[in-house]
């Protein structure tokens, strides 16, 4: 989109309703089991939160199927630049935080500042 010159899209949700649930208690244990999985997973529970979607970029560049130059090409040289290691070391040394919620319930907290 920023080709298109979009800079941002903004969602106003204030006087938005809820999102009914059927049975609260019922959604409540199976989101409990489901977060669970998701941290004890290796890649989403470890990775993810250390060094965000980008702890992928070297696999999948290694794979050739990182697009790059508008899907010319599946493999970016300049991968190991743009990794989540490489991301995470440079917000730190920033003063930013490494790892954040992207929004309330996140679970993964992967999001960088």
């Amino acid at each position: 989109m920023g080709s298109k010159g979009v800079k941002a899209i903004i969602v106003d949700d204030s006087g938005a309703a809820s999102v009914p649930v059927g049975d609260s208690q019922e959604f409540s244990k199976y989101n409990k089991m489901w977060a669970k999985s998701v941290l004890d997973d290796p890649n989403t529970g470890k990775a993810m939160p250390a060094f965000g979607s980008a702890a992928a970029v070297p696999i999948i560049s290694g794979e050739g199927a990182l697009p790059t130059r508008n899907y010319r090409y599946g493999q970016f040289a300049g991968a190991s630049n743009i990794s989540g290691r490489t991301m995470r070391k440079i917000i730190k040394e920033w003063g930013g935080k490494p790892t954040a919620p992207c929004s309330p319930g996140c679970v993964t907290r992967c999001h960088r500042t």
